[in-house]
């Protein structure tokens, strides 16, 4: 039995855009098909890392973006115990933090080191958790193992 791991990054989705993503989406899958038929039985895995959508406050661009590729990745075999997810700075919503501009920027000031950040970030009235909604509610019906289920800053 072999693993393959398949890689995309910066998809940068929008919906209705079929006349540009169309074209390369179909060449895509036709040729994942080819290859997970020369490969036979192997365990195919799909790795999505960051910039899914060009807009991360649009929720309809990621739902969009989830029939397409469920309805080509679950006949190839590839179940949402088979793909990975990790946000980029595209999938951030610019609307929740333009909402909570004045909280966002008197964070960020502060020129945190990684460990203040990380547990300020895990505090239940962080201002930067829903500026990953649209993303998150993607991502845990699209992928089985959810990076930002416990924290906006990521998890194994």
């Amino acid at each position: 039995m072999c693993t393959v791991i398949v890689h995309l990054s910066d998809i940068h989705y929008r919906r209705n855009w079929d006349e540009n993503h169309g074209v390369v989406f179909r060449a895509f899958f036709k040729d994942l098909r080819k290859q997970v038929d020369l490969l036979g039985s192997t365990d195919v895995y799909l790795v999505l890392s960051g910039d899914l959508v060009k807009a991360g406050s649009d929720s309809e661009s990621y739902n969009e973006f989830l029939s397409k590729f469920d309805s080509e990745l679950i006949p190839l075999g590839i179940p949402k115990s088979h793909r990975i997810c990790v946000p980029g700075n595209h999938d951030v919503s610019t609307k929740q933090i333009e909402d909570k501009k004045v909280d966002h920027e008197g964070v960020i000031a502060q020129g945190l080191d990684e460990t203040d950040f990380n547990n300020y970030a895990d505090n239940p009235s962080d201002v930067f958790k829903s500026k990953h909604n649209a993303y998150s509610a993607f991502e845990s019906s699209f992928a089985e193992y959810i990076t930002l289920k416990h924290s906006f800053t990521g998890s194994g």
